[in-house]
């Protein structure tokens, strides 16, 4: 029998050859069809949008955790608390909805649930109610709860399938456009809560973009035949054509426009007066 090579290691019959790890599959890819531009946006876009404004909305009211209203005027106190109690009540329906999910097929889209005006008019009601509170009792319970709230959503939403059937405050929608919504009502609403704190126009330019996109297809659905065209850039901005000649109105301009917080006529021109009369197309 022919020695064995020292510099060879044994061979141990009992070890196995470890068998290499499958990488878990991909997630499909989903886009949203309401989109009429080029680029069309993901589900995990949208994910990103909403934790990159919601870190905005953090940063705004990082001063309020520890009861500091010094810097916002009196006057604007109470508009900030009832914000504050809006978007946090939008970011804790997100648990709702997904609670006791799949629900019933998924019938609308973003787009269609917000020019149905679904977005739920109990939760604004209830924030004017509870809104003397936070400012008699100190804002910082409200602001922490916002935090929780917004990171809880995130996470669960990232974890989700796109095309969950959600129930409650979902009802119609599945994950990856009920997140649509969660995105447009932190941008707008957050923009109110942005004003009432002295930092206008303060959003993530992300989620400023995508939102502008959504509203200005939205305008687009609910548009008569033959209305004059719009269309939106890389930017966000909306841009009205007339001919060869573009009026671009910058993205937070135009969000805001959109949902009655600044006058249309001024911003958009004469030949998108019927756009102009059509806003706005959500409170």
């Amino acid at each position: 029998m022919p020695a064995r090579n020292p510099a060879v290691p044994a061979k141990n019959p009992t070890v196995r050859a470890r068998k290499p790890r499958l990488a878990p599959p991909a997630k499909p890819i989903r886009t949203y069809d309401w989109w009429l531009w080029a680029g069309r946006p993901t589900f995990e876009g949208a994910c990103e949008a909403l934790a990159f404004q919601y870190a905005a909305l953090d940063e705004l009211v990082q001063p309020l955790l520890t009861g500091d209203w010094r810097d916002v005027a009196r006057r604007d106190r109470r508009r900030a608390a009832v914000r504050l109690i809006h978007l946090t009540a939008i970011a804790e329906e997100v648990v709702a909805a997904t609670r006791e999910a799949p629900g019933p097929p998924a019938e609308l889209d973003a787009v269609d649930w917000f020019r149905r005006g679904t977005a739920s008019t109990a939760i604004e009601a209830e924030a004017h109610a509870d809104a003397g509170r936070p400012v008699r009792a100190g804002i910082a319970n409200i602001a922490a709860r916002h935090r929780a709230a917004t990171a809880t959503a995130v996470a669960v939403i990232r974890s989700g399938e796109p095309d969950l059937r959600l129930v409650g405050p979902g009802d119609g929608l599945d994950l990856a456009e009920f997140t649509v919504t969660r995105l447009v009502a932190a941008v707008v609403h957050g923009l109110d809560l942005a004003q009432a704190l002295g930092r206008p126009g303060h959003a993530d330019p992300l989620a400023a973009n995508l939102v502008s996109g959504f509203l200005a297809a939205a305008a687009e659905r609910g548009g008569e035949p033959g209305s004059a065209a719009i269309a939106v850039d890389g930017q966000g901005s909306l841009i009205a054509l007339t001919g060869d000649h573009k009026t671009r109105i910058p993205a937070v301009d135009w969000i805001q426009a959109a949902t009655g917080r600044r006058p249309a006529d001024r911003l958009l021109p004469h030949t998108h007066a019927r756009l102009a009369a059509e806003l706005p197309l959500a409170a």
